[in-house]
């Protein structure tokens, strides 16, 4: 071979062995350049407050999330298993009546203040005396410290699941020095936070971007992203075209119409799990005829939960037949509600003594995701011969009607835990106690299902919860005060060389899992 060949061969070698360079995050072609520390999330709207106790869902919570620190945390995308974050260990006591954590020694606030024992139980009682998690903190008698490097979670009762709510971002632990000061000078304390967290926040332009630097003193794994840009586009089309040209690495907030297209892009990888929020009809059980109970079990037969997730749903998203969704804890994969039988469904409604159906109102509110899967529950209604309208509401109008006032027939609507466990959702939508608006807008009243829920709360033996829950499902199924139908995704789109990106059912995304 010729010298001058040899040289050429070997330049061209070098040139495929150098990395993309570019301006650019990267290009709709694919030309990646993954030697990067920087990442741009987009999400579609702004942090309403950066204090977790002022946030009201996912994309409030986002920011905070990187950096107050919750003591525990959800294993990467798997809400069924809990690590430490900031906490180093936890124990029941013997009575089950408290939770021992263990708390470091040696880690600091980003602004270079220590974290105490004394911080951690100042963040969980002003956290458990809020109303942010009122609908979580029934269980809880307060956290007291028992030693400088312990702390005590006070329950009223044996409460299992309680490690699973001390991983939501309403209870991350924050420096009541730096509040105390924060309030004494004037200082925004929602819009200046500190944690202990793996990143600290350098900068926000509201409406247009915030942008965290990670923290190079933080306790735990250094993250591999430096630089994370949480980058606001109201628009849902244009923060899709955003992903698309790779304007922005990842994207939470992706429409059902682009999640579809996100799916054939190969230069895309997306995330989907099953979110905690599951669909279901609703009946008021007060009013006839929907107070018969063979005529709810009637219309469970004629309910095709496949057409209204294909129809109605887009085919985003899952069935679902139990009264709990996947991911939580009693869930039960291989449960089976009464199957789509059409004539049988006539049938019962004739010895029900409604051979010729009758009249009804089904309220929903005016989202797609709601309106579109009820007018389908809708047409299945009138196949069974009941002529039912439907009423699409205001949402303010529509809480007013159906939670507070109990002013309907039926309702197409979603009900979720708040936490990976079957009791977080189970109780609000089946227990008496919860008729109205603690979230039990069926207003079914069985004292048999309260002896269950009662028990299956109280329980600290897994495998006995388990079977407890089942006898949920069963007599759900057999009084059928609400129909579980269908289970929605949370998706995460992101490009495919964002390593350690995962879906979430409740979208506790950590971005130090991240890397290129």
């Amino acid at each position: 071979m010729k010298k001058s060949a040899r040289i050429l061969i070997f330049v061209f070698a070098t040139i495929l062995l150098l990395p993309a360079c570019g301006t650019n995050p990267g290009g709709a072609e694919g030309t990646q350049t993954v030697d990067r520390d920087d990442v741009i999330f987009c999400q579609i709207t702004d942090p309403k407050s950066l204090d977790p106790l002022e946030g009201e869902n996912q994309q409030d919570w986002m920011v905070p999330r990187q950096i107050v620190e919750t003591l525990i945390r959800d294993a990467q995308g798997d809400p069924t298993v809990q690590e430490p974050l900031l906490a180093e260990s936890w124990e029941f006591s013997e009575d089950g009546k408290a939770l021992l954590l263990k708390i470091p020694q040696g880690v600091k606030f980003t602004n270079g203040y220590d974290l105490t024992v004394e911080d951690v139980v100042w963040s969980l009682n002003r956290a458990f005396s809020s109303p942010a998690t009122d609908a979580y903190s029934g269980m809880v008698e307060n956290a007291e410290v028992i030693d400088e490097t312990t702390v005590a979670l006070n329950l009223k009762y044996p409460y299992e699941p309680v490690i699973k709510i001390l991983t939501n971002p309403t209870l991350g632990i924050q420096s009541q020095r730096y509040y105390e000061e924060c309030q004494a000078s004037g200082v925004a304390f929602n819009r200046n936070p500190i944690g202990t967290g793996a990143y600290y926040l350098e900068e926000w332009v509201n409406g247009e971007k915030l942008v965290l630097q990670r923290n190079e003193n933080y306790h735990g794994t250094p993250a591999n992203i430096k630089t994370v840009t949480i980058q606001i586009i109201p628009d849902q089309t244009t923060a899709a075209m955003a992903m698309e040209s790779h304007d922005v690495d990842a994207f939470f907030g992706v429409t059902s119409a682009d999640l579809a297209r996100f799916r054939q892009d190969s230069n895309l990888q997306v995330l989907s799990a099953r979110s905690f929020t599951f669909y279901s009809l609703w009946f008021n059980t007060t009013r006839a005829p929907f107070d018969n109970k063979a005529v709810r079990q009637a219309i469970s037969y004629g309910l095709n939960r496949q057409d209204i997730l294909d129809g109605g749903m887009a085919k985003v998203g899952w069935t679902i037949e139990c009264p709990m969704g996947s991911g939580v804890f009693g869930y039960q994969e291989d449960f089976k509600h009464n199957p789509y039988d059409l004539e049988k469904a006539k049938q019962l409604l004739a010895e029900a003594g409604y051979p010729d159906g009758f009249t009804c109102t089904l309220k929903c509110t005016s989202e797609d995701w709601v309106k579109m899967p009820a007018q389908v529950v809708q047409e299945q209604l009138r196949k069974m011969g009941i002529d039912c309208k439907i009423e699409v509401m205001e949402r303010g109008a529509y809480l007013e009607d159906v939670q507070v006032n109990s002013n309907f027939d039926l309702i197409f609507a979603g009900s979720g835990a708040l936490y990976a466990d079957a009791d977080s959702v189970t109780y609000k939508c089946l227990h008496s106690s919860a008729k109205g608006q603690g979230g039990n807008w069926s207003l079914y009243d069985n004292p048999e299902m309260d002896s269950l829920l009662d028990e299956a709360r109280i329980e600290l033996d897994s495998d006995k919860r388990y079977e407890l829950y089942k006898q949920v499902s069963e007599l759900c199924k057999e009084d059928c005060p609400i129909i579980p139908l269908a289970q929605s995704t949370n998706s995460l789109t992101a490009w495919k060389d964002l390593k350690g990106a995962y879906a979430h059912p409740a979208s506790k995304f950590l971005f130090q899992d991240w890397s290129w």
